[in-house]
């Protein structure tokens, strides 16, 4: 029996009942054929709205123009009948009647209803223009009837005259145009459809793509990125913009492996020490000093246990507070100044000259206990991994940044390892004989990321520097 995918819900699961099976399914339910078929209609409504229009326009264009024809037509004909030997009305009209063309149509009936004369049945006696359609009920109110558009009047004697014109010409021209609406929103629908087709299969198969990937992420293989087309449409964008979250996690959960180990290794020898010191003391201790000297060792030791785990929460502190810490204005020559004169005698205790070249107003936006601790593990570190001389700390302002420099006349960090000094408990020292706990350049580190500030190194044996970059200084007071 084939076993189930990894990370693949359960098939009795919600998800995957809820989900569809097969390509089409999931293809009408994509965002792209939707909004495909929102546009379609809304194509569709402004195309009828359009045709309606145009038939309106149209027909009553046609109408004006038949209406002046026809009204001329009723003045001629009167006018020929009062011309003296036309042989009256009905005479004349039935002369029209012989020599009409197909489209003409007259009617001449008495007070009663009775053809008198004409080509064309009975009509309701209406004055003026109107329109006759020789169908009953609603079918007279079909856009598409035929009819008969006239003028007609009354004349002396009672009788009615009407003079017309078959709608032929107006019906000739609304069939033509729904035609051809009728053929362009077809062929409109069908464009439609195949064009929403085609876009949700693209959109489908993109985010399938994500899919597939972000279930190979959670199966464990934190290294799968997503695939970019080089389009840098939507999908890309949004690729890229995951990419970065993912490199993120990925190096945290890197950082996370690597601290744990690192922790392991590193409180394992102070409390391998301890034990073995209690231990030693549990079978030779005989006086009480030599047990106050024991237990003076193993608070050492517990101390310097402590100090690693104070150093991991504070970094953990400012790492959380990164969104949230509101800078304020720091005058950045005057705390550097104060470090200069803090750490002055103690440099000269280790052989060291500590002089400072900064100058008030310097000014960053920041926050001014983090930059002074970190500024203070820079200094620290220069006096600590140095050999004896003269160590400088400098600020300037260059280019709408603050730069602020730390030289010493040691070697230095190698070039190999200038990437990983910042990484948690490395140290370049690998027997770690010497104090410390390999997490004072961890916390420039989050200091630095915390103010989108820049950490470079330069030098090597005559001279080492360490410059930080903050962004958005003024420029020092003159």
């Amino acid at each position: 029996m084939r076993p189930p995918d990894q990370g693949s819900p359960d098939q009795g699961s919600p998800e995957a009942r809820d989900r569809p099976s097969g390509w089409l399914p999931r293809l009408l339910r994509t965002s792209s054929f939707r909004l495909a078929v929102l546009y379609t209609g809304l194509f569709t409504t402004s195309v009828l709205i359009l045709l309606a229009m145009m038939l309106w326009w149209g027909s009553t264009y046609v109408m004006q123009q038949t209406d002046q024809v026809v009204t001329d037509a009723l003045g001629d004909v009167l006018d020929a009948a009062a011309k003296p030997g036309s042989g009256g009305l009905r005479a004349v009209v039935a002369g029209l009647v012989r020599h009409a063309d197909p489209g003409s149509r007259y009617l001449l009936e008495d007070a009663s209803g009775h053809i008198l004369a004409g080509n064309m049945p009975a009509v309701p006696p209406v004055s003026g223009t109107t329109t006759w359609y020789p169908n009953a009920g609603m079918l007279r109110f079909w856009p598409l009837a035929s009819g008969v558009r006239g003028a007609g009047t009354r004349v002396a004697n009672g009788d009615y005259l009407f003079v017309g014109r078959t709608t032929f010409a107006l019906d000739e021209m609304r069939e033509m145009v729904t035609h051809a609406f009728l053929w362009v929103l077809g062929a409109t629908l069908l464009l439609a459809a195949g064009g929403g087709v085609v876009m949700s299969l693209g959109s489908l198969s993109r985010v399938e793509a994500i899919g597939r990937t972000s279930q190979e992420i959670v199966a464990g293989d934190l290294s799968r990125r997503i695939a970019l087309r080089g389009t840098d449409d939507e999908f890309d964008r949004l690729a890229l913009s995951l990419n970065a979250m993912l490199d993120r996690i990925q190096a945290l959960m890197e950082g996370l492996n690597q601290v744990s180990s690192d922790i392991a290794h590193d409180l394992r020898t102070p409390l391998t020490r301890l034990r073995q010191r209690l231990e030693l003391a549990r079978r030779t201790g005989t006086s009480a000093d030599s047990f106050r000297q024991t237990l003076d060792a193993a608070l050492l030791d517990v101390d310097a246990i402590l100090q690693t785990f104070a150093a991991l929460l504070r970094i953990a502190q400012i790492e959380s507070q990164a969104q949230t810490t509101e800078f304020t204005r720091v005058d950045l020559g005057t705390m550097l100044g104060d470090l200069v004169e803090f750490y002055a005698p103690l440099a000269e205790e280790h052989g060291h000259t500590l002089r400072g070249a900064t100058a008030p107003g310097l000014c960053v936006s920041g926050d001014a206990e983090l930059l002074t601790q970190a500024f203070a593990n820079l200094i620290e570190n220069a006096m600590r991994h140095s050999r004896p001389g003269a160590l400088r700390v400098a600020a300037t302002h260059r280019d709408a940044a603050v730069l602020v420099e730390i030289a010493d006349p040691g070697p230095g960090i190698p070039a190999a390892y200038r990437e990983k000094v910042f990484q948690r408990f490395f140290r370049l020292e690998r027997s770690r004989t010497t104090p410390g706990t390999g997490l004072g350049l961890s916390l420039v580190a989050a200091v630095v990321r915390m103010h989108r500030a820049e950490v470079q190194f330069f030098g090597g044996e005559n001279g080492f520097t360490v410059r930080v970059r903050l962004p958005g200084g003024d420029a020092p007071e003159a």
